[in-house]
């Protein structure tokens, strides 16, 4: 007599996709005479899916530098999060590519650092194994390489002198290669023997820049 009352079903315990488990549903309806249907129940699974991909953003260091240097930061891809809201942690494990894990320090939130001093003519691929796990227990592990930098002593030429006085000169020089880094500072040295050394016997310095 009431037509159509699909409407006016009433769901208890509805199921929330976001967060896996088992669901015991049930759907009531009364009708416009108080006529109560017979109560429908249905026990429904959400399963977790495990992330899809672990992406790295960096991946790379400086040769030369110190322990706990970063190398990078990992994120993770999952099907079940396209908002990105999920907590993931993230570790090294052993399996293929793990060859130089030891090399490196994972926090559990994502950030990747150096644990020793790298040489690139030494050395200049690092490979790792990660694991990231979702806060639900799915899990996926990526094999990543990580690629140190070849940094050397920045190349210079003294050119000559100008306005050369009894008491002053303009003196000139060229950075040809920076080696990679940033420059820190650079000047003249002067000295009476060739090739003066910064704190040597006899050698004064002073800065142009910085």
């Amino acid at each position: 007599l009431d037509g159509n009352l699909t409407a006016t079903i009433v769901t208890v315990n509805p199921v929330d996709p976001d967060q896996p488990g088992q669901y015991l549903v049930t759907y009531d309806l009364t009708d416009a005479a108080g006529n109560l249907a017979e109560r429908v129940t249905r026990t429904i699974n959400v399963y977790n899916l495990d992330p899809s991909d672990v992406i790295l953003e960096g991946g790379s260091l400086d040769e030369n530098q110190p322990p706990g240097t970063l190398a990078g930061r990992f994120s993770s891809i999952d099907p079940d999060d396209s908002a990105a809201v999920k907590i993931y942690q993230y570790q090294l494990v052993d399996g293929n590519g793990s060859a130089d894990n030891a090399s490196f320090a994972l926090d559990l939130n994502g950030t990747l650092r150096s644990v020793e001093t790298f040489d690139f003519e030494t050395q200049a691929a690092y490979q790792i194994r990660v694991r990231s796990t979702d806060e639900f227990g799915g899990f996926r592990e990526e094999p990543f390489v990580i690629q140190v930098l070849d940094r050397f002593i920045p190349g210079v030429q003294t050119l000559a002198a100008e306005e050369v006085a009894q008491r002053s000169a303009v003196l000139r020089g060229r950075i040809l290669d920076r080696g990679g880094l940033d420059l820190l500072e650079w000047g003249f040295l002067f000295g009476r023997s060739p090739d003066p050394l910064p704190g040597g016997e006899g050698v004064t310095g002073f800065s142009t820049g910085s």
